[in-house]
């Protein structure tokens, strides 16, 4: 039984480590693309943290150890590793979603940002998602500017105004 993003979203009492499983979301067909995860509109890790703090650190423990074990590499990172990249991500990337990091963790294990040389540390990790960030700012910037032009271009009353301000 596959669920959409909209029953992703919804419900959020239901436990966090169940709706947001790795085995659940890598298979999630309707969340392939950022601009995917941008329409969905599914609740940052932020609002997700003062919900339940306790919940999103295991479902987010639990990612990084459903991607340590698909490495298959030799050096992956420890328990203690793991732990301290969970608590990075929440207090330092807490504007992304379950979306997000979803599509970053199946790019991660198909190799799409690059060798990992027999080593997966949290350097390396911060790295790579370091790209994901950039890729996902980058269009939601693009996103904003055209919705921006479009209204303008909608609008001749805000094209006037907006050609005043330049």
């Amino acid at each position: 039984m596959e669920e959409n993003t909209t029953t992703l979203s919804a419900n959020l009492p239901q436990s966090l480590v169940i709706k947001y499983a790795p085995a659940l979301l890598i298979k999630d067909q309707s969340l392939k693309t950022i601009d995917n995860v941008l329409d969905a509109k599914l609740p940052s890790l932020n609002i997700l943290y003062k919900q339940n703090e306790a919940d999103l650190k295991l479902t987010t423990t639990t990612w990084l150890i459903y991607v340590n074990e698909k490495l298959g590499i030799n050096n992956t990172m420890s328990e203690e590793d793991i732990e301290d990249v969970a608590a990075l991500i929440l207090s330092d990337y807490g504007f992304l979603n379950f979306g997000d990091l979803k599509i970053f963790f199946k790019n991660l294990i198909m190799g799409r940002y690059g060798e990992f040389y027999n080593n997966f540390n949290i350097p390396k990790f911060f790295t790579m998602l370091d790209v994901y960030v950039e890729k996902r700012l980058d269009k939601g910037a693009e996103r904003s500017k055209r919705k921006h032009e479009n209204f303008i271009k909608n609008d001749p009353e805000a094209a006037r105004s907006s050609s005043r301000r330049q």
